[in-house]
């Protein structure tokens, strides 16, 4: 009976941190976006018009359901862009670097 146990709880476990790492990736992906988009002036125009289009072509039943969608697409925006690390890292040393 306590082998079981301990494999569920290792399993538990090994769920649990699996978990913790991809909330870990999913919040670098977003950072790195929100400093691309702070970085970058040409960046920050287009996904300001991106974000006012996908706001006015959405169905939503009020603000609340508005913002899911929003915070939904943002995450999966940033999740695509995650390879950006080195380029955001670039645009701050420049930005370090800058006179």
């Amino acid at each position: 009976m306590a082998s079981w146990l301990a494999v569920a709880l290792a399993i538990v476990t090994l769920m649990l941190i699996a978990l913790y790492r991809r909330s870990l990736k999913e919040n670098r992906d977003v950072t790195h976006y929100a400093l691309l988009i702070l970085l970058d002036e040409s960046v920050y125009q287009s996904q300001r018009k991106s974000l006012r289009e996908f706001v006015q072509a959405t169905d939503a039943n009020g603000a609340p359901d508005l913002g899911t969608k929003v915070y939904l697409a943002t995450g999966r925006l940033a999740s695509k862009l995650s390879g950006n690390a080195l380029g955001v890292a670039g645009l701050l040393w420049k930005l370090k670097n800058q006179i």
